[in-house]
């Protein structure tokens, strides 16, 4: 299964976890009792690794909260978290953890997943504003 899919996994359970407030362990189990025959039909067999790397993200957004919500508000200027589309908040929230805290994956293709995802779910303003913040971060950050 390609890392794409996998991050687009970790982003709906995110996703689903901004709706329901459950705590990741049950997000994950949740989703993999609910979408797991769905999702393997499309994507492939889910391995140990794929779901290392899905857990991974989950885990380490939750662990890491704070510090990326921290930088979304701090890049989303004139924007609070509660006016962020929940969908734009969960792939921000996945790319900004794959930035800060995975060294394995090109800052450039976190973004452009997050970009892909939103213009998925909610289409090109989203896509604009989300792209946007994370440019903003990564050319901040660069200097």
């Amino acid at each position: 299964m390609k890392r794409q899919d996998l991050r687009k996994y970790a982003f709906l359970i995110t996703f689903g976890r901004s709706i329901s407030f459950d705590s990741p362990e049950e997000a994950l189990a949740n989703f993999l009792e609910t979408f797991r025959d769905d999702y393997e039909k499309e994507n492939g067999k889910f391995s140990k690794n794929n779901l290392e790397f899905v857990k991974d993200i989950i885990f380490g957004i939750h662990k890491n909260i704070e510090v990326i919500d921290e930088t979304i508000v701090k890049y989303a200027k004139g924007y609070t978290l509660e006016r962020i589309s929940k969908v734009a908040l969960a792939a921000l929230r996945v790319s900004i953890y794959e930035i800060l805290f995975r060294e394995d994956i090109p800052n450039k293709v976190s973004v452009n997943e997050a970009v892909e995802i939103v213009k998925t779910y909610e289409g090109e303003e989203t896509k604009k504003f989300v792209n946007g913040i994370l440019g903003n971060m990564l050319r901040t950050e660069e200097k």
